[in-house]
């Protein structure tokens, strides 16, 4: 009877022990996919600060732009129907 308790408790300790081991490669792979995702979050953010600040310097030049030469150009649908024709074309 002894030696069957001494066995469960000798098993118990081996089940914690291999559970402990598992957390430990489980924290390593959740702070590794922590680090990737800030990065790549730190990845998005600079590169929306760098294409609103072209949009925004794309707008002010196109306020700068007198009336005349906004009206020689072709509203923007014509030029993309254009610029598809064109496409098709070849």
């Amino acid at each position: 009877m002894t030696a069957l308790v001494a066995g469960a408790i000798i098993a118990l300790v081996a089940a914690n022990i291999y559970l402990y081991v598992q957390i430990d490669h489980l924290r390593g792979d959740l702070a590794k996919t922590n680090e990737a995702l800030n990065t790549g979050l730190s990845n998005l953010k600079d590169q929306s600060s760098v294409t609103i600040a072209a949009q925004q310097r794309h707008i002010e030049q196109r306020k700068r732009m007198p009336n005349s030469s906004r009206a020689k150009s072709p509203p923007p649908s014509r030029r993309c129907r254009h610029n598809s024709a064109a496409r098709s074309a070849m």
